[in-house]
C-alpha cells in the first residue's frame, strides 16, 4: 500500500515553496511512497496540483487575499508592515479536499496568502490525521508577524504588538492565544530548518514537538563549476562578490547595509567586482574602480550555481532570515558566505569556522572579508572544501527527504 503525503502550500513561488517542493520531488523517488503537491495558487505545472486554475478561482484567491488585508488596515501601524504580518482570516474549505481526505499525511508549508485561515487550519486538525507543519519563519508561533525580531512578546501573549495601532482590540493576543489552544495538546508535528527557529518554536508551543530538519537542495546541481568564471567573463585577477536577493529592495535583505559597506571593502581589496543577482530596484553608486554587475531575476538552478561558483564570496547583510536557500547554494558551490549572525545562519556556516559579525556591523564584516581576500590560495582553499563538504551531509536533498520520512513514519 505504501504512505500517501500530501503537500499544501499557498502559492508557486518563493524560498519557501521551492523547498518543500524539492522535499515532495525526492520523495516521489523512495519507493512504496506517494507524494502530491497541492498548490493554491501559481503557474501551472505537471509536477503539482494546481488549484486556482481557471480565470474565476484566481480572482477569488486574490479576492480572499484582499480581503484579509483590507480587514487588516484598521490596524496597521504602518503600510510598510502590511506584507508583513498575518491574522490568518481568510481561506478556503481544503479539509474538503479528496487528496487531503485519501492522504495518510499531510504536510503543511507556507499556508498564507488566502489559503488557509486559522479556522481552516482548526479544520484539518479535526481529521486527526498525521499532520506536519514545516515552519519557514515565525508565524506559527506569534499573534501574526513573520519575524519578531528582537521582540519576545509572544512568549507572554503577544499584547502591545509592534506593528499594530488600536492595540486595545488586542488582535495579536487573541490570534495567539487561537494558536496556542489549537496547537498545543493537537498531536501536530512542528518542523524548523533551523535550530534557531525550532528554540522559538519549543519556547512558544510546549505542548508541540519541534523538530529540526534542514531544508534541501541537489547538490549535484549547486556544486563547484571550474569554467564559470571564464564563462561568465569574469577577470582571473578580479575579486568578485555577490549579493543574491529575489527581490533587491527588500528592507529585511539590508541592501543599505551592503552599500555602506562597499566603500571599506574597495579600500582593502583591488579589482573589485560586485555581482547583483535578482530583481533589480536601484543602480548604485559604486566607489571609484568598483565594477558592478546585474544579472536580474535567475530561475534557472543551473545558471544559479554558476553565479555562485564565479564568486569569490557571497555576503547577504539579511536583518531578519531562518535558514536562507541562497546560503545553502553557495555553500554546495564552495563559495564561502559572509553574513551577519542570524536566524539559522551561524548554524550553517559553522564548518566555516568564522564570516559572521553582529547585525548592522557592516565595518566588522567587510574586514573579516578583506582578511579572506587575502588569504593564500591553500588557505581559502580549506574554507572552501569546508563549506562544501557541510552542504553535501546537511543539505542534499536525498538525505533531506529520507529524514522527512522518517519523521512521518515514527
Amino acid at each position: 500500500m505504501g504512505v500517501k503525503i500530501v503537500h499544501l502550500s499557498s502559492y508557486a513561488k518563493g524560498g519557501a515553496f521551492a523547498a518543500g517542493h524539492r522535499v515532495h520531488l525526492a520523495l516521489q523517488n523512495i519507493a512504496d511512497v506517494h507524494s502530491e503537491h497541492i498548490v493554491y495558487t501559481g503557474d501551472p505545472s505537471n509536477e503539482y496540483t494546481l488549484l486556482a486554475n481557471t480565470w474565476f478561482k484566481r480572482k477569488w484567491a486574490w479576492m480572499l487575499h484582499a480581503l484579509e488585508k483590507l480587514s487588516f488596515l484598521y490596524y496597521e501601524k504602518s503600510r510598510d508592515i502590511r506584507f508583513d504580518y498575518s491574522h490568518g482570516l481568510t481561506g478556503i474549505p481544503i479539509h474538503k479536499n479528496p487528496a487531503v481526505l485519501a492522504a495518510d499525511v499531510i504536510h503543511l508549508h507556507w499556508i498564507n496568502k488566502g489559503f488557509i485561515s486559522l479556522d481552516g487550519l482548526q479544520a484539518l486538525l479535526n481529521l486527526n490525521k498525521n499532520i506536519v507543519w514545516t515552519a519557514y519563519d515565525m508565524w506559527p508561533f506569534t499573534g501574526g508577524c513573520y519575524y519578531a525580531g528582537d521582540c519576545e512578546n509572544n512568549l507572554s501573549g503577544c499584547h502591545h504588538c509592534k506593528y499594530l495601532r488600536n492595540d486595545s482590540l488586542e488582535l495579536s493576543a487573541r490570534k495567539r492565544v487561537q494558536k496556542s489552544d489549537m496547537l498545543n495538546g493537537s498531536g501536530i508535528r512542528i518542523i524548523t530548518n533551523s535550530l534557531w527557529l525550532q528554540g522559538k518554536g519549543a519556547a512558544a508551543l510546549p505542548g508541540v514537538e519541534v523538530r529540526h530538519i534542514y531544508a534541501g537542495i541537489k547538490t549535484s546541481i549547486f556544486s563547484p563549476i571550474a569554467s564559470a568564471r571564464t564563462t561568465l567573463g569574469f577577470g582571473k585577477d578580479e575579486f568578485v562578490v555577490a549579493f543574491v536577493a529575489e527581490n533587491l529592495g527588500n528592507v529585511r535583505k539590508g541592501m543599505q547595509d551592503f552599500v555602506d559597506m562597499l566603500p571599506l571593502l574597495a579600500k582593502g581589496i583591488s579589482n573589485l567586482h560586485i555581482l547583483f543577482v535578482g530583481t533589480k530596484k536601484q543602480e548604485i553608486n559604486a566607489p571609484q574602480g568598483v565594477k558592478v554587475s546585474y544579472t536580474g531575476f535567475i530561475k534557472s538552478q543551473q545558471d544559479m550555481a554558476m553565479q555562485y561558483s564565479a564568486a569569490d564570496v557571497y555576503i547577504t547583510t539579511s536583518l531578519e532570515d531562518n535558514l536562507p536557500g541562497t546560503v545553502m547554494e553557495s555553500l554546495a558551490c564552495a563559495t564561502p558566505v559572509f553574513a551577519y549572525e542570524i536566524g539559522g545562519i551561524a548554524q550553517m556556516t559553522s564548518a566555516q569556522r568564522g564570516g559572521l559579525a553582529q547585525r548592522h556591523d557592516f565595518e566588522a564584516l567587510a574586514q573579516l572579508v578583506v582578511e579572506y581576500a587575502h588569504k593564500l590560495p591553500l588557505e581559502q582553499d580549506v574554507i572552501r572544501n569546508a563549506a562544501r563538504g557541510f552542504a553535501l551531509e546537511n543539505f542534499d536533498i536525498d538525505k533531506v527527504a529520507q529524514r522527512h520520512l522518517d519523521c512521518y513514519l515514527e
